[in-house]
């Protein structure tokens, strides 16, 4: 359900900016939940995913077309931790230096 709402959201803003800047596609879109990335790219249906409503696949379908690109990212260099989460100081010191200069850690995703 967030991958599908993280999705919405990066369609929005790629349709502001794609009116004035040329942006390639698909959008990286980087997900720690390897269960949640297997579910949107596949048409898994069975007991344990009937409780989700159609409305929540629509991000299959951003994939299918080749909008968005789901790419995992380890727990360990995950940014957004740094926004939800209660962090160890030498984690959040590595997150939080990544933030401002803009240089990845070491092991982070390089695209």
């Amino acid at each position: 359900m967030a991958t599908n709402e993280t999705g919405k959201t990066v369609i929005w803003v790629y349709n502001i900016v794609n009116q004035i800047f040329t942006v390639s596609t698909p959008i990286p879109v980087d997900i720690d939940n390897q269960g949640a990335g297997y579910m949107a790219e596949n048409q898994v249906n069975n007991s344990r995913t009937k409780h989700i409503d159609i409305r929540y696949h629509w991000i299959r379908d951003q994939i299918n077309f080749g909008l968005i690109e789901l790419c995992h990212i380890p727990t360990l260099v995950n940014l957004s931790d740094i926004f939800t989460k209660a962090l160890a100081a030498p984690r959040f010191m590595m997150l939080t230096k990544w933030l401002l200069s803009g240089k990845k850690p070491d092991g982070a995703i390089q695209r």
